[in-house]
């Protein structure tokens, strides 16, 4: 008998957190699609003031420990290296593309006609999972859009980086 009475008890425990789980997802689901509204009502009520100069980010756990001075020099500091930075990333991206380009040149034309039939049918894979899975969680519009603005999003850093859908 003792079974019996801890059978709906141990059931219960293990439920519990996976519909909890489900509950709390689509909360936020709720409050994510809430936001944007409220911030286009906001942006339409008053405009965005320009900043007096541009800031930084502070690295990591930074924000609790640094003063007010400490913060400046880490901008000044962020703000010397940032133009320094910016062209090295760019000129990473031109060599990552003069990679794509050479490598993808060893193929032959079947061989790059396959490989881009393949990644056409991965981004369609991910563009459909999801809008699958938005379509499942909510039937807003905006979650629609939002997903398919991060399937675009995705879909164009992998064809940056594969560069075989050429």
């Amino acid at each position: 008998m003792q079974v019996s009475f801890r059978l709906p008890f141990v059931l219960s425990a293990a439920v519990l957190p996976f519909i909890l789980s489900v509950a709390l997802a689509q909360g936020d689901a709720s409050k994510s699609d809430a936001k944007p509204d409220a911030k286009a009502a906001k942006a339409d009520a008053k405009p965005a003031k320009p900043r007096a100069k541009p800031r930084g980010r502070l690295p990591a756990y930074y924000s609790k420990v640094v003063s007010g001075q400490q913060r400046e020099k880490i901008y000044a500091i962020q703000q010397q290296y940032e133009p320094k930075i910016s062209a090295l990333k760019a000129e990473l991206q031109a060599l990552q593309d003069k990679m794509d380009g050479e490598v993808e040149a060893v193929l032959t034309s079947e061989q790059r006609e396959i490989v881009k039939k393949a990644a056409d049918e991965a981004k369609q894979k991910r563009k459909s999972s999801a809008s699958a899975t938005a379509s499942s969680s909510a039937d807003d519009e905006s979650s629609d859009s939002a997903t398919d603005a991060k399937a675009a999003g995705g879909d164009s850093k992998a064809t940056a980086s594969s560069k075989g859908g050429k």
